[in-house]
């Protein structure tokens, strides 16, 4: 059995999606990763059958696949290789979250096994949690080049967890599970505070001025002038930690929740390309993937801090697609 993406006596771990994808995607490569556009997965009816119908047919739906593979004496067995590729794919996943605001269309699928006597096999299944859509832009169309951002960004993940950086890379590694986490979360004040806390990662803020410092200290990640919004993005988020959501929430109000979602929108996009940033650029690494390293790099002098990070980020992108005129009330929450 040929199949396109996998050679005779490969083990494989690959994260199935149903995205949106624009037309000129098209199958690429970069060091152990594989983004697969349409790949074909032909299954004999045993693992059919061992896999499920709903995991099948989610499977067939499927046309984004991100492979990690190599060469193996034994492409069927469950062992050291396929954990190794199995985190390979799942840090091309998290690339890809990282790269994209995509909503995939139903549940990722991660499924590991082989090729061997050209029988595909399947060793292992898993599904993660879906992605929410965002009430502005539901299921936004995957570029190529964010495809391809996501197999550098996985390539990094791995780069990080293998590069020896002083103090480990425990707190980096801990944002980036949060964000992860927070894209699958359906109450959009949680997410507010999910993604805040992202930023908390980062920062290091210490005990009480937390809400100046997530004010002053985002300025380098996102320029000056933002430092009102700033405050009532903290504001929100320590409304939903305290219980005090009702402020926004148990009332209706369309120009309340229509700020609210703006508002997510917003630090859900601080966080993501911050985040994107620092795993895309091995120099950031030292400075943000511990206490010790974070602490360092707070202590030294905003011009010095300024030319480590870099721009600023875009922060006009993060509302591009922000149009209330296309959202009713049903989608805010209105009984």
């Amino acid at each position: 059995m040929a199949i396109d993406w996998l050679n005779e006596s490969d083990k494989y771990a690959v994260v199935a999606l149903a995205l949106k994808v624009e037309q000129a995607a098209k199958s690429s490569q970069r060091g152990k990763l594989s983004i697969v556009i349409n790949g074909q997965f032909p299954l004999e009816q045993h693992w059919r059958e061992w896999m499920g119908s709903i995991a099948v047919k989610h499977l067939g739906e499927c046309n984004v696949f991100l492979a990690a593979t190599m060469p193996s004496t034994a492409p069927s067995n469950l062992d050291a290789e396929s954990k190794e590729l199995k985190q390979r794919a799942y840090n091309a996943y998290v690339g890809l979250q990282l790269a994209s605001d995509f909503t995939p269309a139903h549940k990722p699928l991660l499924i590991l096994g082989g090729l061997e006597q050209s029988v595909l096999s399947v060793r292992s299944l898993d599904e993660f949690d879906s992605p929410i859509p965002s009430i502005a832009a539901r299921y936004p169309e995957i570029t190529m080049a964010q495809l391809l951002e996501s197999l550098r960004l996985g390539e990094n993940l791995h780069g990080i967890a293998d590069a020896g950086i002083k103090g480990g890379h425990w707190r980096l590694f801990r944002t980036l599970r949060i964000y992860t986490e927070t894209r699958t979360t359906q109450d959009i004040v949680e997410r507010v505070h999910q993604y805040s806390r992202c930023i908390d990662g980062l920062i290091l803020p210490s005990i009480g001025g937390t809400k100046a410092q997530f004010k002053s200290k985002t300025e380098l990640f996102i320029g000056p002038g933002h430092h009102d919004l700033m405050g009532e993005i903290y504001d929100l988020r320590s409304a939903d930690e305290h219980l005090n959501d009702n402020r926004y929430l148990e009332v209706f109000d369309r120009d309340i929740r229509l700020d609210v979602l703006k508002k997510e929108l917003v630090i859900e996009h601080i966080a993501r390309t911050a985040l994107a940033k620092i795993v895309g650029t091995p120099a950031l690494w030292p400075h943000f993937a511990n206490h010790d390293s974070l602490d360092a790099f707070w202590k030294l002098d905003a011009d010095a801090r300024r030319a480590i990070w870099g721009d600023a980020i875009d922060m006009n992108a993060a509302t591009a697609g922000f149009d209330p005129r296309y959202i009713n009330d049903a989608e805010l929450g209105r009984p």
